[in-house]
Formats: C-alpha cells, structure tokens, sequence
C-alpha cells in the first residue's frame, strides 16, 4: 500500500508537497475503512482511497503526471537513457521562478510492499539523476540500502551502501559503474538482476497502477482480461449490467486474419484491431441484439476500459491513481466504485484508489473521511499547494451535512476566481 508521496519542483508544484495516505489519528470517521498492513508502525494506519478537488490547472493532474514520471523512470529509464524519448524528459521543474528553473526536481514515494516498508526517490537536475536513495525497514527499524549522490564538480557519483547489502557490495558497485547519468541504479540494477532493487522495481511493475481517464481508455487491458477466463468474463458482463447500460452481456472476438493491423501500431491498438468488441443488447422479444462498439456511448466505453484494470486491483491489493474519474461517469456510478474500495468486505486486500474530480458531491462525509479529502490550488506565486479537508482550521462540524455547498461557497478555497462576466460579454460586443 502506498504511504504517501513526496514532489518537489516538478511543473506547477514548486515547494515540497506531500500527499499522503496515512490516516489522520485524531479523526474517528468511517473507522471501518482504516488499514493496517503488515509492515506498517503499530499505531499507524493507512487510507484505501483519496479524492483530490480542485479548480483547472490547479495541479491536480501535475500531481498524477508526477508520479506516472516517477513510475516511467524506475521501469523505463536504462532501456531509454540518452535518448529522445527518455522519460527523464518529462521531468520539468517550476518555470515561474527562475531559482526553481534550475533546481532539481523531487520524487519520493513510500510504501509498503510484501510486509516491508520501504522510501525510495530521487532527484533530477539538468536532464541528469543527481541523487538516488532507498532505505527500508525490514525489521521495524529504518535501514540504508544504498544513496547515490552526484557532488558538483564530481565526474563520478559517490555510492553508499548498507550494511550486509543483498547481492554484495561488489555487484552493487559494478552496477553503479554502469548506470547511466539520466538512468536509475533502480531500472539498471533490474536489468542486471541485482537482488536488492527488486523490490522497489516490482512494486511500480505489479502494484501499482496508473490511468488517465480524461482520454478515452484503451479497451486492451479489459480485453486481455476478458479472454483470460470464465471468472473474468463473468466479471465484466456483471459490471456491465450493473452500470444500468442496457448490455446484457458482452462479446470479445477474434477478427479475421486479413484484417490484422500493421506492425507500426500500437500494442494496445493493434489488440484492438484484432478483436472485435460489442455489447449485447436485449430486444423486446428476448434477443440478444449485437452493437457495433462505435454506437456505443462514450460512458459505456470508458466503463469497459475500467473493467479489467478494477478487477485486476481490487484481486490483488494494487494501487491506482486515475486522472479525472468522474470524466463521462454519473455520480452515483462512481460512488458506488469508491465504496467498492472503502468497504473491507469488496476490498480485503487492501487496495487503494487515488483520483481527482471535479463532482462536488462527492465531498460528502458519509462517504469519504476528512482525511481522505484533498483540495489543490495555487499560491500568489502560481505554484500548487494540497492540503486536507482534515487540515483546514475551522473545518465543517463531523455531522455537516451538504458539504459540497461549503466547498462550492469557497469556505476550502480551491475553487476558480473567475473574472467578471461583464468582460465576457463586453468582448463579444467588441467584435
């Protein structure tokens, strides 16, 4: 389970922020959603979903963008090191302010993984990883793996290793010798199959889970989990009858072999052009009526392509982040998939939920905790601060009801100062 994540300077996010899923200790609300991992201190608990609100371009999506940069970088970085399409370059600091311009940007994400906590980031600084570290807690007490740190000046990073180091400090040395300056010892030590960056690389590979549902998802994942087996597939045909969509059942099958994509597609798009995808409608006399996937809605598009990768999480305890969850979802669709998570019965395995939405009525105390409610907005210097409901001063009473309309009145701020309608209309006039 994810612990919290730490940015600092990258794009709009200029100071230090912290986004965290631990539980506040002074609230009592919904106490039956609170969870314990093993791994985790003794008094400590942690959140299984967390809802982020704010205006446009207040930072909510550069905090997403922050950590697929994050993920792309541990999985990605020594396949692409000191090519155009590294995902180092996605890194970009606070443009705003011209001491920020050139300070490193700052990822770190702790979490618990296999009954072990563990806090991994770095730091990037003109296109180059200046710093690097990951400690764990294997016992229950803090513990260095290793720290890598570029001084100015030095041709070469300096390596700190911990004591007794998995795999030996000479292998952990020849790895370093051979990372690459935009590259990860992380994603090289995969690569060479060093035993001690295993469990930071395997937790961005298999246990967390990134979508940005403001684009039309790609339906491959759903696909591949539909055609995985009888327990799949009777899944999405559930959820898609319950979504109230008018599909009774689905159907994924393969295309004819002429019509298979050529090599210059996309995995996902070529999955797509090799399977035909509809729902079966039922007519009023009985039958099953197949739609072409076009005619279908783009709401029920975007529930197909959530359907595998909601199974996938919730069956295996990952973490997903996904941008805009609301985006062509009804209000009470995405309710009941935050309830999915919030309750232990639907969600024994500890899986998590992240995403930002702009439904006010989502902020609603039977629901989600204080804590589990974050707003974003900018500071006079433009630069994006988060903070909890759990955190404002003179916050709503535990009872508040219609929360939404304090949220909505400006009482968390994090709404739009929108200029003066007259300018509007002023400009039109003009024309």
């Amino acid at each position: 389970m994810l612990i919290d994540f730490r940015v600092k300077n990258f794009r709009s996010i200029q100071g230090e922020q912290v986004f965290s899923l631990e539980a506040d200790g002074g609230r009592s609300e919904l106490p039956q959603v609170l969870r314990r991992p093993k791994g985790l201190a003794a008094k400590a608990r942690l959140l299984p979903c967390a809802a982020v609100f704010g205006p446009n371009a207040s930072g909510k999506t550069n905090l997403v963008k922050a950590m697929r940069a994050m993920d792309e970088m541990v999985l990605r970085s020594f396949a692409t090191s000191d090519e155009e399409g590294s995902p180092i370059h996605s890194l970009v600091p606070f443009l705003l302010d011209e001491k920020s311009a050139k300070e490193p940007v700052e990822l770190e994400m702790t979490f618990v993984s296999d009954g072990t906590r563990y806090r991994y980031g770095f730091a990037v600084q003109e296109k180059k990883v200046v710093r690097e570290a990951l400690h764990a807690w294997p016992k229950g007490k803090e513990a260095l793996v290793f720290e890598r740190v570029a001084e100015e000046g030095s041709t070469e990073p300096t390596l700190k290793l911990g004591s007794n180091i998995e795999g030996g400090e000479e292998r952990a040395r020849s790895v370093a010798e051979q990372t690459h300056a935009q590259s990860l010892f992380v994603s090289t030590g995969q690569k060479l199959n060093h035993p001690a960056v295993a469990p930071v690389f395997n937790w961005f590979l298999r246990k967390f889970r990134l979508l940005d549902h403001t684009r039309q998802l790609p339906p491959d994942y759903s696909v591949r989990s539909f055609l995985k087996d009888d327990a799949a597939r009777a899944w999405t045909n559930t959820v898609m009858r319950w979504a109230d969509l008018g599909i009774a059942e689905m159907s994924v099958t393969e295309r004819d072999k002429e019509l298979e994509p050529s090599a210059r597609q996309s995995v996902a798009m070529r999955l797509f052009s090799q399977h035909s995808i509809a729902g079966l409608h039922e007519s009023s006399c009985g039958d099953r009526v197949k739609f072409d996937w076009a005619d279908e809605s783009h709401g029920t598009q975007r529930i197909f392509g959530l359907v595998g990768p909601l199974r996938d999480v919730l069956k295996n305890g990952l973490t997903l982040v996904v941008d805009e969850l609301s985006s062509g979802l009804h209000h009470w669709m995405v309710r009941n998939l935050v309830q999915l998570f919030q309750d232990p019965a639907t969600n024994p395995h500890n899986a998590q939920l992240i995403f930002t939405s702009h439904d006010p009525l989502l902020l609603d105390l039977t629901l989600l905790r204080r804590d589990q409610l974050v707003f974003v907005k900018k500071d006079s210097a433009g630069a994006s601060q988060f903070y909890a409901l759990a955190d404002v001063e003179g916050g709503p009473r535990k009872d508040a009801g219609q929360l939404h309309k304090h949220y909505l009145s400006g009482a968390f701020d994090a709404i739009p100062h929108l200029g003066d309608l007259g300018e509007l209309t002023r400009a039109l006039g003009s024309e």
